[in-house]
């Protein structure tokens, strides 16, 4: 019965079946077939072993299923892609990011522009000096730095302004966990010039969320309610020159603690996720 609730007819794949193989393995091992423990109910996309639902997931002992199961506690939308249609959930399963259909940049960028009363993208036609190049959709890592005006734009792509990360020799991204109304955890990220607008990093390390000033932790909130996006990373920059944080992506799906963290951070990054997890949407 609960090997029926994993497998999922639609995905009918070998992928699909080896996943759902380890996560009855994990119940068994964990008696997860209790409701004292649980499951959390994923749709459509299974997430990867290095995804950061998957591994909260397995801080708590909670099983990853593909369909509802008497002993689900949450569900989560995750839907790996920048745009997709609305979809409906059942009424009495609490499902996260359900509310949230488009990550594309210019949707970043508009709703920024709403509660910060700025925003990055430019017109390349127009705009005189450097700028970056970017693709519209959301993880495609391929920025160029490019030199303005253009004559003509290119179709996929948004433009925007450069922004002064720089810290020494090093690029400086922060990467900010939010879950509903709270900053759980943040990262600050260092890249080389080479790795600028990639998603790989030098070094990273955990940082103390107050680093961030107050009112801009309130309008990462805002932006992500205006989003609805209830459990989130973004990727944020502030500009050394005007001293303005910009939010320059959403991922609903992330992956992580990031790579370049220590063992021992990155299992304190999985405790402090996983007990936010916990708090915000499982003691409801």
């Amino acid at each position: 019965m609960f090997f029926k609730h994993l497998y999922n007819k639609k995905n009918s794949s070998s992928w699909i079946i080896f996943k759902q193989l380890r996560e009855l393995v994990f119940a068994l091992v964990h008696n997860n077939f209790s409701r004292e423990n649980g499951t959390i109910w994923i749709q459509p996309h299974f997430p990867s072993r290095k995804s950061t639902i998957y591994q909260i997931a397995r801080h708590l002992k909670l099983n990853l299923v593909t369909q509802p199961f008497t002993n689900t506690r949450v569900g989560i939308h995750f839907h790996d892609s920048t745009l997709h249609d609305p979809v409906s959930f059942p009424d009495k399963i609490q499902v996260i990011n359900k509310n949230i259909y488009d990550i594309s940049k210019i949707k970043v960028d508009e709703i920024h522009q709403i509660v910060f009363g700025y925003n990055t993208i430019i017109d390349p036609t127009s705009h005189h000096g450097l700028c970056v190049s970017k693709s519209n959709e959301n993880a495609m890592h391929d920025g160029q730095i490019l030199n303005c005006p253009l004559n003509q734009i290119a179709d996929g792509k948004i433009y925007q302004i450069i922004i002064d990360n720089q810290e020494e020799n090093l690029f400086v991204d922060y990467r900010v966990c939010v879950m509903k109304s709270d900053i759980v955890t943040a990262y600050k990220k260092y890249k080389t010039k080479e790795l600028r607008f990639t998603n790989d990093t030098c070094k990273a390390n955990i940082i103390n969320t107050d680093l961030l000033p107050e009112n801009v932790q309130k309008n990462i909130i805002l932006f992500c309610q205006k989003m609805k996006a209830d459990f989130c990373e973004l990727d944020v920059l502030k500009d050394n020159k005007s001293g303005k944080w910009y939010i320059i992506d959403l991922n609903k799906t992330p992956y992580g603690p990031p790579a370049s963290l220590s063992k021992k951070d990155k299992k304190k990054a999985v405790e402090i996720l996983s007990n936010g997890f916990s708090k915000i949407f499982l003691s409801q």
